[in-house]
């Protein structure tokens, strides 16, 4: 659970807004092509012609994606280094998600008021289709 107030400055919210909006703007496609690749991972698990190569494959290029997500989320936080105080970092480190939507003026999940988070993707459309092999033919006598 989120502890206390950030007790940011006018300047330092619109900073973190800032760098917050950027981050989201930078890492949609990326959370995108995760979402997609996770979804196919697990149709393809799930096909009698699925192989080890395959999944090693997929799941490479999960990782790809993670670690592309982990850079943006470290350049987001070099961004605020110079704006917050010691004490703000700690409790954004100990309190990231929920703190960091606080931070934006995004009132926490359960309370009133108007929520301005961005929009997220609704929906990704179904994995590229997957065909199994056709059956063998019959075999002639």
């Amino acid at each position: 659970m989120w502890q206390g107030a950030p007790n940011l400055t006018e300047p330092q919210r619109a900073a973190v807004r800032s760098a917050r909006e950027e981050n989201l703007k930078a890492s949609a496609p990326i959370r995108e092509k995760m979402t997609r690749a996770r979804k196919y991972l697990q149709e393809y698990l799930f096909l009698p012609t699925s192989d080890s190569a395959g999944i090693k494959a997929k799941v490479s290029e999960i990782g790809q994606h993670e670690a592309e997500l982990a850079e943006l989320r470290h350049q987001f936080i070099r961004k605020l280094r110079p704006v917050l105080s010691t004490e703000q970092l700690e409790r954004l480190h100990n309190n990231c998600g929920e703190w960091a939507e606080r931070m934006a003026g995004v009132p926490p999940n359960g309370t009133n008021g108007p929520v301005n988070r961005p929009p997220r993707i609704q929906t990704l459309g179904a994995p590229p289709p997957v065909t199994p092999p056709a059956p063998p033919a019959p075999k002639r006598p």
